[in-house]
């Protein structure tokens, strides 16, 4: 089941933890536009809390 997950500064987060092959996609602009990061729901294994510090970080990291 895909879930989208709230982070900070508008930062919402788009996957399916449940399935470890999962791309993980982010949106900046309220869900108009998704964008895929380098990740899979394997990485965050099942911890939302996980996910939004990885991707976070990753945008971060990337000046995003």
């Amino acid at each position: 089941m895909i879930r989208i997950f709230k982070g900070p500064d508008g930062l919402l987060i788009q996957t399916d933890l449940a399935q470890k092959s999962a791309i993980i996609r982010y949106s900046l602009d309220d869900g108009e536009t998704w964008r895929a990061t380098p990740f899979q729901a394997a990485d965050a294994g099942c911890d939302a809390d996980y996910l939004i510090e990885l991707v976070d970080g990753w945008l971060e990291s990337e000046g995003g």
